[in-house]
């Protein structure tokens, strides 16, 4: 075939040779741009590699219905991954704000905002977040974190900080919770606050009455107390206020409490307090013999090996430098364990050689049984009776003792049944025959170094007294009230003693509630004496008063406060200003006085705060007081309105009320012993005359602030003083009231007859006291002035009408309530001029 021409053939390569170059061209240009749109979105690349590789993993899955937790553990879901972009957001928020970049700040919150409307509102249509929802949000989110990562935040730093004051928080909340078991182990063997006054008082007495020491000196060498024929009792404490409650239920359950002999011992500081205290007092005939342990020469370091370890150096540092060793159990730094007395009850046959058996009674139990059957117990040749406590396993011996120590585990049955001090019979023939003390002395020496027990008196005693301790019936002494909140009620009630072992002491606030009335009962028959200037009352009093003061009692505007010294007309005196301060506000007809008592319609403060300590202000305009002026809490912009009765009248109502209140199994309180408590100044709320004096100075030198009202003069001429009384509360009657005669009509609701006679006041009770319940028909009796005669003797008249003179410094009774001599007021002027800012107020 003939070849074309090499003119023909040129054309046709430079065509293709064209396209080539064109196609490249082409390819470059794309090439180009795809590479500035890369370059542009560099920093993005992160967010949409993972976004594309999560979608082709999410779309082969189907969803039929969304499970929030579920999408949040899984990796592949769009919600945790909105979740954790918005928590590493929040994290670089806090420290843009702690470097003031505000508006850094302000983005992420918008951004956060928005991811958790997207994450609730998946949640709300029950579906999982799709691609498009997802990508914008985290796309932003993430340049925003990128952005703050540029800002220099170095978050790895921010977080070892965080971490390093979590772990120091954490370490003083460590030590915080070991420090507060302490201080409550601390606490349960501490003197209960309201006996401080008391005590100081008692001292007094015992420094000053040369016939109290006389009469010490004479129960000191009674007969009675080596006489075997009676019952003797012994107990160790510093307590006053619970070794009066031990010996008190003791007689109180005893069928021949004249044959009762108590011996107490206790240490120096209390010695005089307790000496004065149980001879101004009978317990219905017992003996009852005090006993300093500073007195005891005999019981020194080189004859006891317990004296020498608690003395020692060792001892000492273990104890008051165990909050620095986290590895000693707080409970073990109880004071109790180094304090002698309570390890006296070891010595018992060297302190009474000449008696044959004693009970011994912890200052923790409450008797309820008579306990003089115990002495005819046979124990069969042991030396102690106690009721055994091994019905559960971590009651034996393994339990107190460490039985790894060779010398305990050949000599002990580590089943061995435990049991309790607290109430223990002691042969005490039986016990010098043994020798007890002797392997008391042993077992202390071989725990020098704490590696059979740590510290107490039980692991000791059990092993003294190993084979040799009678088991009692356990009706005999029922133990755990002190830390048990859920001992049978049944055991309780049939118990013969109850004791409160453990840290709950009934008479600190963390008590057990239902078991403590069972030891108050037997403490109110003996009313805590008062010191003139402050308040020392019942437990309940002192605690309100102690609320009020801590949680800083905030009255309501313009509240009004009525105080009264106890069965001074304080009934009728609620009703009355009740009446007066809501007239406006209440119909006759359906008037609150009509069915409610007075007391429920106006609450007691202190009790009040008693029942609610951690918010002591009652919601009402208008409260009640019985205590005294210098004890009440801040009352800035209050009105206080005193009413004042002649002592003789509030002797006799007072002594007829607690009759009435006293518990049936107590005995009767005759009027010569209620007379004799009154002047001496026995009672909750303080000395009658003083807590008289208080109010009236006080209303001399406030008299906008401070109203004193006489209950004679209120009786007289009621209508008076119901206007006098609307005036000083700033809310006068008007002319129209008066002559439509409204203030004879609340007069006449508040009288005695009108209240007496009420269904509410005859059959109803009242729960805002201390006391559970109380009948509102005890708040009536006769309502009348004088009604005393007829029940004191002329020379208890004359007694009182004198202390009136002496105590108030002129005859108030016969005085009308007008301005003191201004000496008095200056003498007064300095205490109670710590009152002065808010009563000025």
């Amino acid at each position: 075939m003939r070849r074309r021409a090499a003119d023909y053939r040129r054309p046709v390569r430079r065509r293709l040779s064209c396209w080539i170059w064109s196609l490249l061209g082409i390819f470059s240009i794309v090439g180009f741009v795809l590479f500035v749109v890369h370059h542009h979105h560099d920093h993005e690349d992160h967010v949409e590699q993972p976004i594309s590789e999560r979608e082709s993993r999410n779309e082969q899955v189907v969803h039929e219905r969304m499970n929030l937790t579920q999408e949040m553990l899984s990796v592949n879901s769009y919600a945790r991954q909105i979740a954790e972009q918005t928590t590493l957001a929040k994290a670089y928020i806090i420290i843009a704000k702690e470097h003031n970049n505000l508006h850094l700040a302000w983005e992420l919150s918008t951004k956060i905002r928005s991811c958790q409307l997207l994450l609730s509102k998946a949640a709300m249509r029950d579906e999982p977040i799709s691609l498009d929802e997802a990508e914008p949000n985290i796309r932003s989110l993430s340049s925003l974190i990128l952005k703050a990562q540029d800002a220099h935040y170095d978050i790895a730093t921010t977080m070892m900080t965080m971490k390093s004051h979590i772990q120091a928080l954490e370490e003083r909340a460590n030590a915080a919770s070991v420090q507060s078991m302490m201080f409550g182990q601390l606490t349960a063997e501490s003197l209960p606050k309201n006996l401080h006054c008391l005590e100081m008082k008692l001292m007094a007495d015992w420094l000053t009455k040369k016939s109290l020491q006389d009469f010490a000196d004479e129960r000191r060498n009674s007969p009675r107390l080596v006489d075997n024929n009676l019952y003797h009792f012994c107990i160790f404490s510093d307590n006053l206020l619970a070794v009066s409650v031990v010996i008190n239920s003791t007689v109180a359950n005893a069928d021949h409490p004249k044959q009762l002999v108590f011996h107490i011992v206790t240490d120096s500081i209390h010695y005089g307090v307790m000496l004065a205290w149980f001879l101004n007092n009978d317990f219905k005939g017992s003996t009852v013999e005090v006993q300093n342990i500073d007195n005891f020469t005999w019981l020194n370091s080189s004859y006891s090996p317990a004296v020498k370890q608690l003395m020692s150096t060792d001892s000492r540092k273990y104890y008051f430098d165990g909050s620095q060793d986290t590895g000693v159990e707080p409970k073990f730094r109880n004071p109790k364990y180094i304090y002698l007395l309570n390890h006296l009850r070891f010595y018992i046959p060297e302190i009474y050689p000449q008696l044959e058996k004693i009970v011994f009674l912890d200052d923790d139990v409450v008797v309820q049984k008579d306990l003089t059957p115990l002495f005819s117990l046979d124990l069969h040749g042991n030396v102690n009776g106690a009721v055994e406590t091994c019905l559960e396993a971590f009651h034996r011996y393994y339990k107190y003792l460490n039985f790894s120590n060779p010398l305990i585990s050949s000599k002990f049955d580590p089943q061995a049944c435990g049991w309790a001090f607290g109430m223990n019979v002691f042969d005490l023939i039986a016990w010098r025959k043994a020798n007890v003390t002797a392997r008391y002395h042993y077992w202390i020496e071989q725990n020098a170094d704490r590696t059979i027990w740590k510290l107490g008196t039980l692991p000791p005693g059990l092993l003294a007294f190993y084979g040799m301790t009678e088991p009692l019936d356990r009706r005999w002494h029922v133990l755990g009230l002190g830390y048990d909140v859920n001992v049978d009620n049944r055991l309780i009630e049939s118990a013969a003693v109850i004791h409160f072992n453990g840290n709950m002491k009934p008479w600190l606030k963390l008590r057990i509630n239902r078991a403590t009335i069972m030891f108050f009962r037997l403490w109110y028959c003996q009313e805590i004496a008062v010191d003139a200037s402050l308040v020392v009352s019942a437990v309940g009093v002192l605690q309100g008063l102690l609320a009020l003061q801590q949680q800083h009692f905030k009255p309501k505007p313009n509240t009004v406060l009525l105080a009264s010294y106890p069965k001074s007309g304080t009934t009728w005196l609620k009703a009355l200003l009740f009446a007066i301060k809501n007239r406006a506000e209440l119909d006759f007809n359906t008037h609150h006085l009509l069915s409610s008592n007075p007391h429920e319609l106006v609450p007691q403060l202190e009790a009040y705060a008693f029942k609610h300590p951690t918010n002591p202000t009652p919601n009402t305009c208008l409260i009640h007081s019985h205590l005294a002026f210098n004890c009440l809490p801040e009352l800035a912009n209050c009105k206080i309105v005193y009413v004042f009765r002649d002592p003789k009248d509030v002797l006799t109502s007072c002594w007829h009320f607690i009759q009435k209140l006293r518990p049936k199994e107590l005995p009767f309180i005759s009027l010569p012993e209620a007379f004799d408590q009154f002047t001496k100044g026995y009672s909750p709320f303080g000395p009658f005359w003083d807590h008289v004096m208080g109010y009236y100075k006080a209303s001399l030198e406030f008299p906008k602030k401070v109203c004193f009202l006489k209950y004679e003069e209120l009786k007289k001429d009621p209508i008076f003083n119901a206007k006098k009384l609307a005036e000083f509360l700033e809310q006068p009657f008007s002319l129209e009231e008066e002559s439509e005669g409204i203030v004879e009509r609340i007069t006449e609701l508040c009288s005695f007859e009108k209240l007496s006679n009420l269904e509410v006041n005859k059959e109803g009770t009242h729960t805002g006291f201390f006391i559970p319940t109380i009948p509102n028909n005890i708040f009536f009796r006769q309502g009348k002035v004088g009604d005393s005669k007829n029940h004191l003797s002329e020379e208890m008249i004359e007694v009182l009408d004198e202390i009136t003179k002496q105590k108030l410094g002129f005859d108030l009774m016969n005085t009308s309530v007008t301005p003191l001599q201004n000496d008095l007021l200056v003498e007064e002027k300095t205490r109670y001029s710590f009152l002065h800012e808010y009563l000025t107020s």
